[in-house]
């Protein structure tokens, strides 16, 4: 299955879309240091043997909490989502307009959308048909969607990762 991504970091916050050989990783972190937290994040994500929930685990936690208030993170292989978080990073699966929030992993069905966000969202980010993936990875085809769907909620402050 081919995805869009996009990642959108509003104030304290840092978002990413990474590919690794074995899959992709979307995180979102808020804090001062977001940048660095991001850098460890990363870091993590490179030297991962495999993807599964405890990859998604290790990698959230390897920004230390000092200098990351707020961690969420998607770790997608074989159409399966793997999905941590660690203080308020909270992750969303939007399927059929509904978001629920999510943990451990998930199969990802044509349609879904999984977004990591520092911050608990008051309803879901898209609206309307998915667009259609690009022919080659890019991590900016929803960056518009992300931006109008966090104004639409007035969120600011917020960092946000999504596939869709």
């Amino acid at each position: 299955m081919t995805y869009s991504f996009g990642a959108v970091a509003r104030g304290e916050t840092g978002a990413t879309i990474e590919t690794g050989p074995h899959g992709v990783m979307l995180a979102a972190v808020r804090g001062t240091l977001s940048t660095p937290a991001l850098e460890s994040i990363k870091a993590a994500f490179a030297k991962l043997a495999g993807i599964d929930e405890a990859a998604a685990r290790t990698v959230a936690a390897a920004a230390p909490s000092m200098i990351a208030e707020s961690v969420a993170v998607i770790l997608v292989t074989a159409g399966t989502a793997f999905v941590a978080t660690a203080g308020t990073g909270v992750v969303y699966l939007e399927r059929a307009k509904v978001a629920s929030v999510v943990s451990g992993s998930h199969v990802i069905a044509a349609g879904d959308a999984l977004l990591a966000s520092t911050e608990p969202l008051s309803r879901p980010v898209f609206s309307g048909r998915a667009p259609a993936p690009p022919a080659a990875f890019r991590t900016d085809t929803l960056d518009g969607d992300i931006f109008a769907g966090l104004d639409r909620q007035g969120a600011v402050g917020h960092g946000v990762a999504a596939l869709r």
